[in-house]
């Protein structure tokens, strides 16, 4: 996310992201543990600290404040939530395609 173009004429004060509860129709409630620079918000989504759920799809907005009021909401971002692989697969080098100077490397996909 990147700071809002237009201000209003005040200097955005905070900006808040939300997100729903990976279903159609929940209410969406603020997710307060982004970071934020002069340049751009960042949020890593979590399992534990988020409550994520695999299987869900989430949806996430946020909108800008000043002394104004509040923004518009941006458009919305959708995010289907996928479980994290238990172990990454052991890779194999093929020394026949390998040369002296690279090594091919490869591995079986989970």
């Amino acid at each position: 996310m990147y700071p809002a173009n237009n201000n209003g004429g005040s200097s955005i004060t905070s900006y808040v992201l939300e997100m729903n509860q990976g279903a159609k129709d929940t209410p969406f409630t603020e997710v307060a543990s982004y970071v934020q620079t002069s340049f751009i918000m960042q949020h890593t989504v979590t399992y534990a600290t988020d409550l994520i759920v695999t299987g869900r799809i989430y949806t996430f907005r946020f909108k800008a404040v000043n002394n104004k009021g509040n923004s518009s909401y941006s458009e919305l971002l959708t995010v289907a939530c996928n479980a994290p692989p238990s172990k990454a697969p052991t890779p194999v080098v093929n020394y026949s395609y390998s040369t002296r100077s690279s090594i091919f490397v490869s591995w079986d996909l989970i």
